[in-house]
């Protein structure tokens, strides 16, 4: 399980975080969700040790992130998925060397990194892709390669950051089914992160409203969607004018 216990952020004296306590149910789609800079990507990246807290912690499977030292931060990570909103590809790699490098290194043999690139791209409907450069793909398709690139670890955990911006309706719409899908195939307990109302309402299981670096609100699809919360409906008003 993962937990945000107490977590607070902040860069020079912008306040980012502010005790934010939030746990992760296992085996479900948990979407944080808010305004712009309203800290949800930073609390993604306290999740893996790319930042550490100015206060409280991040718990992952009763490991203190930040108190991990590097061979337990490696340990870690080989358990996380991290789909970034730019797909973060290799240019100078194929879509097949993208996948593979992190079973490369991880020790896998050549054999196994060939089955589960063709496995993972077969999942998200990019089965002839394996030979193609980044920049022969559209920006769905390369989100939908670093979908594949995380699943291909088979992590028990997959976070998203930030999935559908820049994509158009319907490949927003063919982004959320694989969201689904991978969820589905692999069990990994996921967390969303997103400012897109109708993404999040199509792929969680729980919604959690961060404002201010706090959680506002948490709770089912339906619950957030028929909030009395003045802020929480503010921000779905804005999103369904």
């Amino acid at each position: 399980m993962i937990r945000f216990e107490g977590l607070a952020k902040r860069f020079g004296t912008k306040p980012v975080l502010a005790d934010l306590t939030l746990a992760i149910p296992e085996g479900q789609t948990t979407v944080l969700m808010g305004h712009s800079g309203s800290g949800k990507s930073v609390a993604l990246k306290h999740i893996v040790g790319l930042l550490e807290p100015d206060a409280g912690q991040v718990v992952v499977d009763e490991m203190v992130v930040h108190e991990l030292d590097y061979e337990g931060l490696k340990a870690l990570r080989r358990q996380i998925g991290y789909v970034f909103q730019s797909a973060a590809l290799f240019d100078s790699l194929t879509v097949g060397g993208n996948i593979g490098l992190g079973l490369w290194s991880r020790g896998f043999s050549s054999p196994e990194i060939a089955q589960r690139t063709a496995e993972s791209l077969r999942l998200v409907e990019l089965p002839e892709a394996a030979a193609r450069y980044p920049a022969e793909l559209s920006g769905g398709m390369r989100k939908r390669v670093g979908v594949a690139r995380a699943i291909a670890l088979r992590p028990r955990y997959i976070l998203y950051d930030e999935p559908t911006a820049g994509l158009d309706p319907v490949t927003t719409t063919a982004m959320d089914d694989l969201m689904l899908r991978a969820r589905r195939e692999s069990g990994a307990t996921s967390i969303v992160v997103t400012h897109d109302l109708r993404s999040a309402f199509a792929v969680a299981d729980r919604i959690a409203f961060l404002y201010q670096g706090r959680i506002r609100q948490i709770g089912t699809v339906d619950e957030i969607r028929h909030s009395d919360d003045p802020v929480v409906r503010e921000f779905i008003g804005e999103r369904n004018p």
